[in-house]
């Protein structure tokens, strides 16, 4: 989920909001792979959505929201960036499956310099295992 430009005297409360969260770790399988022109990013992307990341994205905007925070209107994508600033010859990149446990979500914050962006996690919670 994409939140944009937070004031820095927010980042605390952000942090509160998304530490009550309680959500179930959950497999994906990244089956799509492509890259967006307009963006120059290359991706890849489940194939089907876990009901259990949509179900982590559903709180965080119900908590973010409540509290006043912007969030983004468009729906929500589940991709993973692979490169920023891509030149693929193809709208399809052939890549193997990926299967990724997701034990654990962060916040992530990205800081553009002369070279490009740099990111840094801000903040880190685990999502309860199975039993």
């Amino acid at each position: 989920m994409f939140l944009g430009e937070v004031e820095l005297a927010r980042i605390d409360e952000l942090l509160e909001l998304a530490g009550v969260i309680q959500a179930p770790a959950f497999d994906l399988r990244l089956t799509r792979c492509g890259w967006w022109r307009h963006n120059g990013i290359a991706w890849v992307a489940p194939g089907e959505t876990s009901q259990a990341l949509v179900q982590l994205v559903d709180e965080l905007r119900k908590r973010l929201g409540s509290a006043g925070f912007r969030l983004e209107t468009r729906a929500f994508v589940p991709h993973v960036t692979l490169l920023r600033k891509a030149h693929c010859k193809n709208d399809v990149l052939p890549h193997e499956e990926i299967e990724w446990r997701a034990e654990d979500f962060v916040l992530v914050r990205s800081i553009l310099n002369e070279r490009g962006a740099a990111y840094e996690v801000v903040g880190r919670w685990p999502l309860l295992s199975r039993k």
